[in-house]
């Protein structure tokens, strides 16, 4: 709860110790154990936050670590996979390892792509196909660091394709909608520049 408090206040420093704090807590007692992944998690986006980005990809490694049996096809827990995932790539694209990250999000797209395929609640399927989306237009960016510009042109064009049905979906809320609107209209910015270039 502090830590979200610090975070909406913008003291990312506070943010990161006491997250630090609480994993050395969670890491100490057996009773909390199962709350390590969630501590682990906050801190690597911290740490992204933060600009520590050698800091989030260790972290968000040893996450994956500790939660690599919800990884496994079929695991009721495929959700935090992805979403792990998705941070480890987008910590690895700020540190630099792009060839890294695009293996990371495919990872996490085709984790997306479970949830958005087997959900049954439709604004659930929106959010998660937001998700996917978020992580194609992710993709596309390391693509094109890595030089796979074709690949990266796909995969933007897929983003935005995906971010479109979000956006004309009933089930999706406003604020959902909104954020699709908005993320398709700055991958479109990226795809009309690479087409440019």
């Amino acid at each position: 709860m502090k830590s979200s408090q610090a975070s909406a206040a913008g003291d990312k420093a506070t943010v990161v110790t006491l997250l630090e704090t609480a994993l050395q807590k969670v890491q100490k007692d057996p009773g909390l154990k199962e709350d390590e992944p969630e501590v682990l998690a906050r801190l690597g986006k911290a740490y992204v936050d933060a600009q520590r980005y050698p800091d989030a990809v260790r972290t968000y490694q040893v996450l994956m670590e500790s939660i690599k049996q919800d990884c496994l096809p079929g695991s009721p827990r495929v959700d935090r996979c992805a979403d792990g995932q998705y941070g480890l790539g987008t910590a690895q694209m700020y540190k630099g390892d792009f060839a890294g990250a695009a293996t990371t999000l495919r990872q996490a797209i085709a984790g997306y792509a479970v949830l958005v395929k087997g959900s049954v609640a439709e604004d659930f399927r929106m959010a998660r196909l937001k998700q996917q989306a978020d992580a194609q237009a992710l993709l596309a960016a390391a693509l094109f660091r890595t030089g796979k510009k074709p690949e990266a042109i796909a995969a933007f064009e897929r983003a935005i394709q995906e971010f479109g049905t979000v956006e004309k979906s009933p089930a999706s809320s406003d604020a959902l909608r909104t954020a699709a609107r908005a993320s398709m209209k700055d991958a479109q910015t990226s795809l009309d520049l690479l087409r440019k270039n």
